[in-house]
C-alpha cells in the first residue's frame, strides 16, 4: 500500500520537474525524487540500490550544483544608453542604481562589472542574456523616468535582486520580453 502512495508522489514530482522554471526548485524536486526512489528500493529489499540512490541522487547531484553556482565570481551588467527611449540624465536614479548594484554584489561577494553601451539600436535581449554571459540588461525609460532591469530567470541571485528593488521606486523589473519570461 505504501509503495503505491510513493509511486504516486514520484509521478507528481516528475511532472513538477518537467514544468518548473527555477533551477533551485528543480534540484529540490530531484532530491526528493531520489529520496523516495531510495525508499521504494529499500521496501523491495534492495538496500544496496537504496544506498547508491541516496548517496548519488541526494548527496552528489546537489553538491555539484552548489559548486557550479559558487563558481560565479563576477556579475555583468550592461547599461544601454540612448536606445530609443531617451538618455539617462538623472543623477539621482543613476546613484540609486549604483548603490543597488554595489549592495547586491557585496551580498554575494561578486566582482561587479558594469558596461555602458551607447547605440541607436539594441541587440536581441534573448541572445544577450542567454549567449552573452550577461546577467542584467538595463535601459532607461525616458517617458516615465525609470530604469528597466531585465535578467535571466534561471539566475538564482535574481530573487535577492527582486527583494532589494522593493525600496527603489525609479528602478523596475521588466516582467516579460518577447513571450519569454525574464523574471
Amino acid at each position: 500500500m505504501y509503495v503505491y502512495f510513493l509511486l504516486a508522489i514520484l509521478i507528481i514530482l516528475m511532472v513538477c520537474m518537467i514544468r518548473v522554471e527555477n533551477n533551485l526548485y528543480l534540484i529540490m524536486y530531484s532530491f526528493f525524487f531520489s529520496l523516495i526512489t531510495a525508499s521504494i528500493y529499500f521496501i523491495y529489499n534492495a538496500p544496496d540500490l537504496s544506498l547508491a540512490e541516496v548517496s548519488i541522487g541526494c548527496g552528489l547531484v546537489p553538491l555539484i550544483y552548489i559548486i557550479a553556482v559558487s563558481k560565479q565570481k563576477t556579475f555583468v551588467v550592461v547599461v544601454f544608453r540612448g536606445v530609443g527611449r531617451g538618455e539617462l540624465n538623472d543623477d539621482k536614479i543613476e546613484k540609486q542604481f549604483e548603490d543597488l548594484m554595489n549592495e547586491f554584489s557585496e551580498y554575494y561577494k561578486l566582482k561587479l562589472k558594469i558596461y555602458h553601451y551607447k547605440a541607436n539600436y539594441r541587440p536581441s535581449r534573448r541572445k544577450a542574456l542567454r549567449e552573452g554571459h550577461i546577467d542584467l540588461l538595463v535601459t532607461y525609460n525616458g517617458k516615465q523616468n525609470f530604469l528597466e532591469i531585465e535578467g535571466n530567470s534561471q539566475n538564482l541571485m535574481i530573487n535577492r535582486l527582486k527583494y532589494l528593488l522593493m525600496s527603489y521606486e525609479s528602478i523596475q523589473l521588466k516582467e516579460e520580453v518577447n513571450d519569454e519570461k525574464i523574471f
